[in-house]
């Protein structure tokens, strides 16, 4: 067991004859007991240092381990999270991929279809102008027949006669004229002449 400063200093030696001198004993004994006081708490101190110190190196090694963990932690997670990612992006790019397919193609078809359609649509224009040009040129032609009579009928020596004479029978001739006049109107109105004015009106002739 290690001696104390406290033992040193109540230390007591016999004497002999012809010893030590007492005084410089006990003053060198008094030197020692501070001397080793001294060492005693330096040395405590040390050992407080050094315990801290431990004690902090335990700390970083702990922490240095605990960020080797996370570090380890935080690169799997990354991976997951990167091979999370490009899986979704290539899910995401096969669906982006799969629906412009089919929007072009709906497109496509659409566009195809309207086409087919206005195909179909002039051919009708041309087949109803066809239609309507002959109507017209029918038209014409028995609207030119008509109006042909009409002036062949103004122009017949019968209303020069009529007109000159006052006599009741030249009335009576005129009359009969004009209802066959009528019947010739009537006769063209069952062939289907029928006049269209500007206002929107028809008549029939």
């Amino acid at each position: 067991m290690a001696l104390s400063p406290q033992d040193i200093h109540n230390k007591e030696f016999s004497v002999k004859m012809r010893g030590y001198n007492i005084d410089q004993v006990n003053d060198f004994l008094d030197q020692i007991v501070k001397d080793y006081q001294h060492t005693l708490i330096e040395n405590n101190d040390l050992k407080k240092s050094l315990k801290s110190a431990n004690s902090k190196v335990n700390y970083f090694n702990n922490l240095k381990n605990s960020l080797n963990q996370s570090i380890l932690v935080a690169q799997e997670a990354a991976n997951k999270v990167r091979a999370k990612s490009d899986r979704q992006a290539k899910v995401s790019n096969q669906k982006a991929t799969k629906l412009a397919n089919e929007v072009v193609d709906q497109a496509k078809k659409k566009a195809d279809q309207i086409v087919q359609n206005s195909i179909h649509r002039a051919d009708q224009l041309i087949a109803e102008t066809t239609d309507l040009r002959k109507s017209t040129n029918d038209f014409r032609h028995k609207v030119q027949v008509m109006l042909k009579s009409q002036l062949a009928l103004l122009d017949s020596k019968r209303w020069s006669t009529v007109l000159n004479s006052g006599h009741k029978a030249g009335f009576q001739k005129l009359s009969k004229d004009i209802n066959h006049l009528n019947d010739q109107r009537t006769d063209k109105t069952a062939q289907g002449v029928v006049v269209y004015y500007p206002n929107g009106k028809y008549r029939n002739f």
